[in-house]
């Protein structure tokens, strides 16, 4: 298999053996997200919110107090990171704590981030006659890594994670609309994560294909990476259960 998916997953996988966020980043993402809990919430998210919590969710809504199933609880989570001005590291942050299985550890909650940062830096110029939410592959990317999904169905599970994106105007629109967008490109990421080994796969290339459709270049040019690793490793013995835990 050859393309842009491969060429992503070849970077996600590299940032995650050695990214350049660090546990910092991760830690101080973590700090902002449980100050939302106390922070004013916008009346709209507080009737979308009650309309979708449920009483066994797996995940918490920032500042409601109630928790809701996944796929809405990121969709929604998203938009009210959106909605405080809050970016990549809180959302990944978010994508890595819902996809951890229960026997992770915080050193796999920063590979997961680190590789969802590094694909969305990698996928930063694309845009053309219109915007691709290329967001949801950089949420699969980390959701993978984080889950310990096999490299070698990395490739698919990016190409399918294209297959989930959304197109924006090049002209600005409403701020609902681009909360609504951040939301959708995190619980998407989180579901393409959620379908490996399932059977279900995306065109091979669609990733790139529907990249080049959208901006018009036949050919999409991976930003720059550079690989720097970074000397701030995460804490031993925290699980991202309890990280999840602690912002409810």
């Amino acid at each position: 298999m050859t393309g842009l998916a491969v060429d992503l997953a070849r970077v996600a996988t590299g940032a995650a053996d050695g990214g350049r966020a660090g546990w910092s980043a991760v830690r101080d993402a973590l700090a902002r997200l449980g100050r939302l809990r106390d922070a004013d919430l916008p009346d709209d998210l507080r009737g979308w919110g009650r309309r979708i919590a449920a009483r066994d969710g797996a995940l918490p809504l920032l500042g409601l107090g109630v928790r809701a199933a996944t796929f809405p609880g990121l969709l929604w989570n998203g938009a009210r990171l959106h909605r405080a001005h809050l970016g990549a590291v809180e959302g990944l942050t978010l994508v890595g704590l819902a996809s951890a299985p229960p026997d992770a550890d915080a050193a796999d909650l920063l590979r997961g981030v680190e590789a969802g940062l590094a694909v969305n830096e990698a996928l930063v110029g694309a845009r053309g006659a219109g915007v691709p939410s290329t967001g949801v592959v950089g949420a699969a990317a980390c959701a993978a890594v984080c889950s310990a999904t096999r490299a070698e169905a990395l490739p698919e599970l990016l190409d399918l994670a294209g297959t989930l994106m959304v197109v924006a105007p090049a002209t600005d629109d409403s701020p609902v609309e681009r909360a609504l967008r951040t939301g959708h490109e995190l619980a998407a990421g989180w579901l393409a994560g959620r379908l490996t080994g399932t059977g279900i796969l995306g065109m091979p290339d669609g990733l790139r294909d529907t990249v080049s459709t959208v901006t018009g270049d036949p050919c999409p040019v991976l930003a720059q990476q550079v690989r720097r690793c970074s000397e701030d490793p995460a804490p031993v013995g925290i699980r991202p259960a309890e990280l999840l835990g602690s912002l409810s």
